[in-house]
């Protein structure tokens, strides 16, 4: 099955050198942050929950219990908070900033970071992070004006976040830009050749290493590594490319590579890859259909034991056993179809 138009939108790039390190015009633009005070949007505290997008007033919220945080669909300006039960108890609403929820993530202190490509079709270029009790304005991260803030990923050890920040139009190329944790300013920028096409997904491993995945057209992706974070090397692409599109992929605890290639294909487990090459999968997860509904993975529990997963066209969230699969064993009821969703906290390869 294809990724839907309720998955993670993507760019419009092409493909590339098929040699194990990458032989495209590439620039990598590391800079010092001297004189760079960390912004002060940033939260302290570890308490967070759950979310999803919805229409209703301007509420503050405090929260006290981690579970996790979805974006709906298509709506955005607002996210509804689920305590540790995964019950809705509150629903958080600001005037401006995203005009639709992409890609979605937790860091170790409850700060939830939200990419604002807007769903379904990416439109902006911010990264909007929200510090716990979430009642305060959002900090702002813009990747350019000819931009688009696409993907986001954090390193959990050491805070460096980075956005994948696709073309604006055709005139430009994508890019990914990495982060000190409280800053506003670059430490690294990696560019591609103008028309590379990426998915929105992206993933730390445990040594640092950033993965993306390039759509190459004719439902082929392969996947691509950059090390160094803020002192950014060149891209090493990876072999084989897959006769498959995605609808994502992480690191779960054991540093195993988890992605899901959609039905039929599942969602695959591979050691992690070594010398530039995939093996063969260590096993396939198959998710049976929710409520009638295909299901996509939007992410693991920290523990690795469970798979969050959202339902094509329809809305909740289920629970399914990982590797385990089949049936979900849990499903939590939402209001509207969903988008993305970021489990905290959050897991660490």
């Amino acid at each position: 099955m294809s990724t839907q138009d309720n998955r993670k939108a993507r760019g419009t790039m092409t493909q590339p050198s098929s040699a194990i390190r990458l032989l495209w015009i590439l620039s990598v633009t590391v800079g010092l942050l001297n004189g760079c005070a960390p912004t002060s949007g940033i939260g302290t505290s570890s308490s967070a929950s759950y979310a999803v997008a919805g229409d209703s007033e301007n509420t503050v919220v405090s929260l006290s219990t981690p579970s996790l945080a979805v974006t709906p669909y298509g709506r955005g300006h607002e996210i509804d908070l689920f305590d540790s039960d995964y019950n809705q108890y509150k629903t958080v609403v600001w005037k401006s900033g995203p005009v639709g929820g992409g890609s979605l993530a937790f860091d170790r202190k409850g700060n939830l970071y939200l990419a604002d490509s807007g769903t379904p079709y990416a439109v902006g270029d911010k990264l909007f992070i929200f510090s716990p009790p979430y009642s305060a304005p959002p900090q702002v991260v813009s990747v350019g004006p000819n931009h688009v803030a696409f993907g986001i990923a954090l390193d959990q050890k050491t805070g460096v976040f980075a956005i994948l920040a696709a073309p604006g139009n055709q005139y430009y190329s994508s890019q990914v830009l990495f982060y000190l944790q409280g800053q506003s300013t670059p430490c690294a920028t990696v560019k591609f050749p103008i028309g590379t096409n990426f998915e929105a997904s992206e993933a730390f491993d445990a040594q640092g290493n950033l993965f993306l995945a390039e759509f190459t057209g004719g439902g082929y992706v392969k996947f691509i590594s950059i090390a160094g974070e803020c002192k950014a090397q060149a891209p090493l692409v990876y072999n084989p490319q897959f006769v498959n599109t995605i609808s994502d992929f992480q690191f779960n605890p054991s540093d195993q590579f988890v992605v899901d290639f959609n039905y039929p294909a599942g969602i695959q487990t591979f050691a992690h890859p070594q010398n530039g090459t995939f093996g063969q999968p260590l096993h396939i997860t198959i998710l049976n259909k929710a409520n009638g509904a295909y299901v996509a993975m939007g992410g693991l529990s920290a523990d690795g034991k469970t798979i969050f997963a959202i339902p094509y066209f329809k809305r909740n969230v289920y629970l399914y056993h990982y590797p385990a699969g089949g049936a979900p064993y849990k499903t939590i009821i939402t209001d509207s179809k969903e988008g993305n969703l970021a489990v905290n906290p959050p897991g660490i390869p």
